[in-house]
């Protein structure tokens, strides 16, 4: 049997003389929750927006189920996005209710009008949104926004999906809420799951693989407990044990 994964391999990326990512190698597969950690400004979102197809890299590809996704034209990319979803640290919404944000992806996908109705009412209730229906986005607070981004993302049901610090600076009730959606998410629906935090219990609580990216490098990863009661590295050690690196 073929195990479904994206993969990268010897990844390069540069903004001008900043050196992001340096030769990267990464694997996450079908049905696990993978978590990349490291402090900020590691490469970790532009590491998830070259996997999103939303930046080209320097050097390096990336492919899922054995499809190159860098070589593909526009229209091929447009294919496998299609079959991603990417929540962003900062939540995104557009100008409109609850309803209409979550909605948007699937009116795109051509969905009928009561197919795109019963799966948002799904997917609000699943989130505990269905009460903010058509309350206008700007009005909610920076946790019940992310819950939309997350429901906006879920309710395509993404083959691949990348999440960038969900629940960075969130209280303790919508990071459970989202934690447990992304959790349920993994097991129903046996997506490939790229979750980044620089928050070791979260970590802890989700992946089954963790990988330190630490100034654009893969330092090292394995599975959660090895990776947290045995690491190799020295830089790996320091981080897990909450001290800063730099």
């Amino acid at each position: 049997m073929v195990i479904k994964m994206i993969r990268v391999e010897n990844l390069w990326k540069s903004y001008g003389e900043k050196k992001v990512l340096q030769g990267i190698f990464f694997e996450a597969e079908k049905g696990k929750i993978s978590c990349i950690i490291g402090p900020n400004g590691s490469g970790k979102t532009t590491l998830l927006k070259i996997l999103n197809l939303l930046e080209t890299p320097d050097k390096g590809e990336v492919y899922y189920n054995n499809i190159c996704l860098t070589e593909l034209n526009d229209n091929g990319k447009r294919f496998y996005i299609k079959k991603m979803a990417m929540v962003f640290q900062q939540p995104v919404l557009y100008n409109s209710n609850v309803f209409d944000n979550v909605a948007i992806g699937l009116r795109i996908r051509g969905l009928r009008k009561n197919e795109v109705t019963d799966q948002v009412n799904d997917i609000l209730k699943t989130l505990g949104l269905y009460e903010y229906r058509d309350k206008h986005a700007y009005t909610l607070s920076g946790g019940e926004a992310q819950r939309v981004c997350l429901a906006r993302a879920l309710v395509l049901k993404p083959e691949i999906l990348l999440l960038d610090e969900p629940t960075s600076n969130l209280d303790p009730s919508n990071t459970q809420i989202i934690e447990n959606v992304i959790k349920e998410y993994c097991r129903e629906e046996g997506p490939i799951v790229i979750l980044t935090t620089h928050n070791m219990f979260e970590a802890k609580k989700l992946a089954e693989k963790v990988s330190l990216l630490y100034n654009g490098k893969i330092i090292e990863e394995g599975d959660v407990k090895n990776f947290f009661e045995r690491p190799k590295s020295d830089i790996t050690l320091k981080f897990v044990n909450g001290e800063i690196i730099f």
